[in-house]
């Protein structure tokens, strides 16, 4: 097909998939706010929202108040960081309207609209659909070895490692594939990587999920380190997570640009400092004058008391009455009273007119008068109080600063200030364009480059079989190539609609949803839509007729119990290696037997009681430790249930589905089958292609580093007439005696 079909079909499948979500009330979720804490703000407040739940994608959240029921977007707030694993949310309020100071957390609720990505989608085609082509060139860089500059800094590699690198550098339209372990991402993207960067090539990286794309870019980060190529070179567009934010700030969009600008806020505050500490040195000296002042006024104005009581004194006297003989006597009082009044109305203009180098000094004595002279006195005193401490507290600074005049140091605020605007003027796609490296999710890039052709010579994509179609076909604009990352035997794209939907004659074009980025090839090589709906609908995994495939066989995540396992009933005629055969993955069972049929459909409570005795019994999986354990099931519903009861778990994000759980590993992962004899398998059927049941107990098996322990219903899974699933074969290994 050409652009414009790939065009109209992409977006008759949105259009198919957003009313399908509208349809059947999907696609928005709200999420409780459980604790709410005030941060510091940089310029407008910030908040740290602790939630109930995770969020799919921090690019698509509004904030909702309740009561009243009042929704605020992003014209009212941005998102600083996101923290999946903690599950905190970040956000500085941009819009005063949005007050959440006297805004208690439980009436709070963070809306996730996936619709709004779905949206984005739709806008991207209609603006750059008619502009898709296959890249046609490749990166020019060919064999599989570093260049000697970073020859001696990098890790060997495995001969099938060599291969993809020089696979990715030497084609148009690469896959690498591997199971779990094998190095697809530490090892071949980022060599490959490597060699781009030290051949001045700029890199566009792109993932599926934040948790993907960080896992890549700091495999990349670590390794570039060590071949002197400085965190300047990269940036990470988007919301990062607490823990990648803290590791490299100054690769994050948001946080390399407030760490320069809050250093130089910081320099302009110690000159700011030191200007202030020499002003105080002279208000103290003008503090000492204006004080023998004031203090001449008030002799002055007492005088002028005594000589009004005097004269009331003589009025009232009996002598009054021969007030004749007393005339010289009030006049001289008169007198000095008028010289009296002209010496104190001249001594308040001069103070009132008196200019220190202090602006809050002269506000105090211009209101001056005679009602207020003891307040002024006070406030005189308060405030020559605090400048003396200022002023001994900073001593030391201005004492560094001593060989700098007062227009020097301005001189040098003048111009950190101008390149304050400098930098508050950079835009990201400026940065971008200076950058060697760039990552990116899709829907960052679709969400907010839709007008914009990104400056890249290379375009990887890690965790690619994860990735929807209709997302990862953006990436094929500006002929560049491509390099996809993953695995297609382990869980595909999240796609609302199921098999059912989808045949559908009016829904068909929205497999583009359903399908993975590997499937990438056959748009381009379909006769027209109807052929490409039947040939998506009709394979179960994709044919990369297209692209140039390397296959990596060499496993450093398990041993080869697991590896002989996976290669006959999962990764079949790849024939995996373990890296080394004598560390076996350890496999327990739980056994888990209901006693009755009286679970809520999709739950065991029998399961939870196992791992619950299991958690108590094992003290050494160090729950400190974010990667010692995490407890996966493909159910929904056993999620809750597991939550409710291990709440401490909950709490560090150990619970979760498995497929919450693409990308990551754990050293011992707990596998709560829920499936058995009450509950007809589904998910755990990794015979049953409609489920992707195979898919999905790889995935699971695959996060585990040294222990896998299922919880299951023994006895129902290791029967003979199951003896082609993947559960059974993996309690099967687990009864064979250990490797000498």
């Amino acid at each position: 097909m050409n652009a414009e079909e790939i065009q109209s079909f992409c977006i008759a499948g949105t259009d198919a998939y957003l009313a399908f979500l509208i349809e059947n009330n999907r696609g928005v979720e709200r999420i409780r706010v459980i604790r709410k804490e005030a941060l510091p703000p940089h310029t407008n407040p910030v908040f740290k929202l602790t939630l109930a739940g995770r969020l799919f994608d921090p690019d698509c959240v509004s904030l909702e108040l309740r009561p009243p029921s009042r929704t605020y977007g992003p014209d009212f707030f941005r998102v600083v960081e996101y923290d999946s694993d903690a599950k905190i949310l970040i956000i500085e309020l941009m819009n005063p309207e949005l007050a959440l100071d006297a805004t208690p957390a439980d009436e709070l609720w963070i809306v996730s609209d996936l619709r709004f990505l779905v949206r984005n989608v739709k806008r991207w085609y209609a603006s750059n659909g008619h502009r898709l082509l296959l890249p046609q060139r490749s990166s020019a860089i060919s064999g599989p070895g570093l260049p000697t500059h970073g020859q001696e800094t990098t890790t060997p590699l495995e001969s099938c490692q060599r291969e993809a690198v020089s696979n990715a550098l030497g084609n148009t339209l690469t896959y690498v594939w591997g199971p779990p372990g094998t190095g697809k991402t530490r090892h071949v993207l980022t060599q490959a990587s490597l060699q781009l960067l030290l051949s001045r090539k700029r890199i566009g990286l792109f993932a599926p999920t934040n948790n993907a794309l960080e896992q890549a870019m700091t495999a990349i980060l670590n390794a570039a380190e060590s071949a002197e190529i400085t965190r300047d070179k990269f940036l990470r567009v988007g919301h990062p997570s607490t823990k990648f934010a803290t590791s490299f700030p100054e690769v994050c969009e948001v946080h390399g640009l407030e760490r320069r600008v809050s250093e130089m806020k910081r320099q302009i505050g110690i000159y700011e400092a030191v200007l202030h500490h020499r002003r105080g040195a002279i208000v103290l000296n003008s503090v000492a004058t204006l004080r023998h002042e004031i203090g001449t006024l008030q002799n002055l104005l007492r005088e002028r008391r005594k000589t009004y009581e005097e004269l009331a004194r003589i009025r009232s006297s009996l002598w009054s009455r021969a007030v004749h003989l007393l005339d010289g006597r009030v006049r001289s009082l008169n007198d000095g009273l008028a010289l009296l009044e002209t010496q104190i109305n001249g001594s308040l203009e001069m103070i009132r007119r008196t200019q220190t180098e202090s602006p809050k000094l002269n506000a105090i004595l211009e209101r001056i008068d005679f009602t207020t002279i003891a307040q002024v006195e006070g406030d005189v005193t308060t405030l020559e109080s605090a400048t003396r401490q200022y002023v001994e507290v900073n001593q030391a600074l201005a004492d560094a600063y001593k060989g700098h005049t007062n227009e020097e140091l301005h001189r040098l605020i003048t111009d950190l200030r101008a390149q304050l605007e400098t930098l508050a003027a950079q835009t990201v796609l400026e940065r971008i364009k200076s950058a060697w490296v760039t990552g990116l999710t899709l829907d960052c890039f679709i969400g907010r480059f839709h007008d914009t052709l990104l400056p890249f010579d290379h375009i990887f994509m890690d965790e690619a079989a994860y990735a929807p179609l209709v997302k990862a076909l953006t990436l094929c604009r500006g002929d560049i190539p491509l390099t996809f990352i993953g695995d297609h035997r382990q869980l595909g794209p999240v796609c609302e609609m199921n098999d059912e939907n989808l045949n559908v004659a009016a829904n068909g074009a929205a497999n583009v949803w359903r399908k993975s980025s590997l499937f990438l090839d056959e748009v381009f090589m379909a006769d027209n839509q109807g052929a490409l709906v039947t040939q998506l609908s009709a394979l179960s995994e994709p044919g990369l007729n297209s692209f140039v495939r390397a296959n990596l066989n060499k496993t450093f995540r398990f041993g080869q119990n697991l590896a002989d396992l996976l290669s006959t009933h999962v990764y079949r005629g790849l024939a995996l290696v373990s890296a080394d055969e004598h560390q076996d993955l350890e496999i327990i069972c739980l056994n888990a037997a209901p006693s009755d049929g009286a679970d809520l459909p999709r739950q065991s409570h029998a399961e939870l009681e196992a791992i619950s005795s299991f958690l108590r019994a094992r003290m050494e999986l160090e729950p400190e430790s974010e990667e010692a354990f995490a407890i996966l099931t493909p159910y929904k519903a056993q999620v809750s249930l597991l939550g409710n009861s291990l709440a401490e778990a909950r709490r560090q994000g150990r619970i979760m589905t498995v497929h919450k759980s693409q990308g990551r590993e754990w050293d011992t992962v707990i596998l709560s089958v829920v499936d058995g004899r009450f509950n007809r398998p589904w998910f755990s059927d990794s015979t049953n292609q409609k489920s992707g049941g195979l898919h999905v107990i790889n995935t699971a098996v695959s996060r585990a580093r040294k222990r896998l322990v299922i919880a299951c219903d023994e006895s129902f899974w290791v029967n003979s007439d199951r003896s082609m699933q993947l559960i059974f074969q993996l309690l099967r290994v687990r009864n064979e005696p250990a490797r000498p």
